[in-house]
Order: structure tokens, then C-alpha cells, then sequence
């Protein structure tokens, strides 16, 4: 399903702070379709995109999210709603996952 979405969304609570990554991230990620994401400034989902990642918004900010949406209809439209982030696929693969192991295996 989120491999045949135009964008997949990530909401989360309102709050200060967002501290844990929702777990449909890594699927998100590799669906490789834009992410709209809903949540708090401090999130870690967030600090993944960038802080510069434009589809963001609090989950209240009505009139961001409305030009969010309008952007995403028009990426969509030109059929360039992809996420585009090997940062972020390296960041969640079994091979990242292995390197931090090992760096951790030496230090002992």
C-alpha cells in the first residue's frame, strides 16, 4: 500500500518533543514516495528528513499543512513525488546496523 501512494504520512501526537521513531518509518523510506510529516519540531523523524525537509509541519499549523498539500498535489502531478534518500535507506539497512556492531565489538 505505501508503495502506491502518492506520499506516505507519518503523524504524530502534538507534544514538545517526539523522541521515538514511529515504526513504519523504514517502510516509508522504502516505499521511496515523498513523506508528510505531522509532528512536533523536536522529533526524531524530523531530525532523519533534515530540518530543512519541506514537507513538515506541526500538526496544527492549518495553513502550512494546506500549502504542504498543494506542493505535494503538484509533485504528484508531474510525477515526482519520490523520497529519493539512500542517506536514509543506508541510515535503516542491516549493513549500518552491522558497522555500528563492529565499532562497538572493538572498543572493547
Amino acid at each position: 500500500m505505501q508503495q502506491h501512494a502518492a506520499a506516505n504520512i507519518i503523524l504524530e501526537a502534538k507534544s514538545e518533543i517526539s523522541p521515538f521513531l514511529p515504526g513504519k518509518f523504514p517502510h516509508c523510506v522504502a516505499a521511496n514516495k515523498v513523506i508528510l510529516l505531522l509532528g512536533p519540531y523536536y522529533s526524531e523523524t524530523r531530525r532523519l528528513l533534515g530540518m530543512s525537509y519541506p514537507f513538515w509541519s506541526e500538526i496544527d499549523e492549518v495553513e502550512k499543512i494546506l500549502n504542504i498539500l498543494e506542493d505535494l498535489y503538484e509533485k504528484w502531478n508531474k510525477n515526482e513525488n519520490e523520497l529519493n534518500r539512500p542517506d536514509l535507506e543506508y541510515y535503516l539497512s542491516s549493513e549500518h546496523l552491522k558497522q555500528i556492531f563492529d565499532n562497538i565489538a572493538s572498543q572493547k
